[in-house]
């Protein structure tokens, strides 16, 4: 049994988010990386849903992790939603980065931390030069378990730092953008496609480690175990996520402003 995140009130979420965008930008232009994946997707259409595409850029970044029909999507999509585009290719530099420091055999989360740190340094760049912010693009998922490099891609305010992969999903599916949700993992291994795998999830059903997650955010301490127990999640499956939570938190105090979209009952 998972949560039904299809039951939550995506008109108020939605609304949440576009006014969060809104008031932190205070009449700023902002910009955002664009990889045709759910959550830069949505990100940059809530974006423009609260500032116009007038006041909203964004970078695609060309680089061995991300496919050319990845490429294709974010290009069609980023035509789609009317907002600026800027393409950087940084195909081969992350290669020669590694070379230059003699790592011959990186393994793939390396490579894929090298090439998000890439894409970082660019959309920082554009925003330093262009007197924009810059919008970050990590939700709630990867946020609590850490599956982002230390201060990276979080940008100077992050509104979907406090939504999860599968509330991403219904929020795709309310604003008519089913086809997005399509793509997200059914393992919870596979926390972000493209960037390596996190073993110990491996085996644990996406949906579970959300719904975990979510009751982790929503539920008095006091009550967790209750719906923990409530949502049939395992022990052995609820201690592998915490232990993964706690040898992560050290990350949060880099991560900046989010819409607080699920917030501790009472």
């Amino acid at each position: 049994m998972e949560f039904d995140f299809n039951a939550l009130d995506y008109r108020l979420i939605e609304q949440k988010l576009v006014e969060f965008i809104r008031s932190f930008a205070g009449g700023k232009k902002i910009v955002m990386g664009l990889s045709g994946g759910i959550d830069s997707s949505v990100s940059s259409t809530l974006a423009i849903k609260a500032l116009g595409k007038d006041n909203v850029k964004v970078v695609i970044a060309k680089n061995t992790q991300f496919t050319k029909e990845g490429i294709d999507i974010a290009r069609v999509y980023a035509q789609k939603i009317g907002a600026e585009v800027q393409e950087v290719d940084t195909e081969g530099v992350r290669d020669t980065i590694l070379k230059s420091l003699s790592i011959v055999d990186s393994s793939l989360i390396l490579q894929a931390s090298v090439d998000v740190r890439l894409c970082d340094l660019i959309l920082r760049t554009v925003a330093q030069t262009e007197g924009r912010l810059y919008m970050g693009t990590i939700n709630s998922t990867e946020r609590i378990v850490g599956w982002y490099p230390k201060g990276t891609l979080v940008g100077d305010f992050c509104p979907i730092g406090g939504m999860l992969k599968h509330q991403l999903k219904g929020l795709a599916n309310y604003m008519g953008l089913e086809d997005l949700a399509e793509g997200v993992s059914k393992d919870a291994s596979i926390v972000c496609g493209g960037c390596g795998e996190l073993p110990e999830f491996s085996g644990i059903p996406y949906s579970t480690l959300d719904t975990a997650l979510y009751l982790y955010e929503t539920t008095p301490e006091g009550k967790l175990v209750e719906q923990l127990d409530k949502y049939k999640i395992k022990q052995e499956q609820w201690q592998v996520i915490l232990n993964r939570i706690d040898s992560v938190s050290h990350k949060s105090e880099y991560f900046p402003d989010y819409c607080k979209i699920n917030v501790i009952s009472s």
